[in-house]
């Protein structure tokens, strides 16, 4: 029995490979669905990036593509008009910069603790030696009532050893649970020359036991026109953007939150709904939906996250 010839590559950077490729795709997506009809960087570049091989030179040539386009193609989405934070958005996107936070309860009571991490531009490629355009300096700042929070010093940006914050030190959120106020991340920092600033809505749970409020809740995350490949069962959650590029992407948990379309009367609800009389799945999103889907990078580089989706059409 003869095998294919195939040159043995590091599932660490196919999964980079494919984790950029999406977010390229995603950020493009985003942008054409607001100017159709103009032509970017970003439209000459992305076919380039898609048209990178998994071989044994990936690292190599990933990591020159990256270099020589990630910037001047941010460089541009910061200067479009478009609102924010999704401008800031869709350039880390571009630039593989990530900054994930999660709010979790520590303890019964008004304690909860912040975890902040970050995801660095060129840092699988370059990992000793990050050219200095594409180096990040700034701060977040957890804000409450539009202020700082009283006893959190800002994070320093880059984070060089993750931690996880603990109340009664210096950088615990002390909030009561039911007390409404909105509570918010302001990352304001440089990428080389680059200038980001502004606001995350920070959301926070009492004990939250799911994916979908321990993680997804709080990161970045940007709503992209797609088409549904298969029908929606568990976790497999796959669609195509109208430039007919695969997304790998799974949903936040079993369960799906679909919203109507705008301006229906409807409800949200979930896909699938299991009808214990029949044991049969109901309202359940087919292969072919047009619908909005709201995507997450995800930590997992593997497939992204996908916790709602808005209809195109009634269902």
């Amino acid at each position: 029995k003869s095998f294919p010839d195939i040159p043995p590559v590091n599932s660490y950077y196919v999964n980079h490979l494919n984790y950029t490729k999406r977010n390229w795709g995603v950020a493009h997506a985003a942008i054409k669905s607001r100017y159709p009809k103009a032509t970017f960087l970003l439209d000459q570049k992305l076919p380039e990036l898609l048209a990178i091989p998994s071989d044994d030179k990936l690292p190599n040539s990933l990591g020159k593509f990256l270099e020589a386009n990630a910037y001047s193609v941010a460089a541009e989405i910061l200067r479009m008009n478009i609102k924010q934070p999704l401008r800031s958005y869709l350039a880390e996107l571009v630039l593989g910069l990530d900054v994930t936070i999660d709010v979790a309860q520590e303890k019964e009571g008004s304690e909860w603790g912040i975890d902040i991490q970050n995801e660095l531009p060129l840092a699988v490629t370059h990992p000793n030696n990050i050219p200095s355009n594409y180096l990040v300096k700034g701060t977040v700042t957890i804000e409450k009532k539009g202020r700082p929070i009283a006893g959190i010093k800002p994070e320093p940006l880059p984070i060089v050893k993750p931690k996880r914050r603990r109340p009664k030190n210096e950088h615990a959120i002390m909030f009561a649970v039911n007390d409404g106020d909105k509570v918010v991340a302001h990352l304001k920092y440089t990428v080389g020359g680059l200038h980001f600033d502004y606001r995350r809505p920070l959301h926070y749970l009492p004990n939250p036991k799911f994916e979908c409020a321990r993680v997804l809740i709080n990161d970045r995350r940007v709503w992209v026109p797609g088409t549904l490949i298969g029908d929606h069962f568990g976790w497999n959650l796959c669609f195509t953007l109208p430039s007919g590029q695969r997304i790998a992407a799974a949903s936040s948990s079993l369960k799906l939150k679909v919203y109507p379309p705008k301006g229906s009367s409807e409800q949200p609800w979930f896909s699938p709904v299991f009808d214990r009389k029949t044991l049969h799945y109901f309202k359940q999103l087919k292969a072919g939906t047009k619908a909005r889907f709201l995507y997450a990078s995800a930590r997992k580089k593997a497939e992204a996250r996908i916790p709602a989706v808005q209809l195109s059409h009634d269902f």
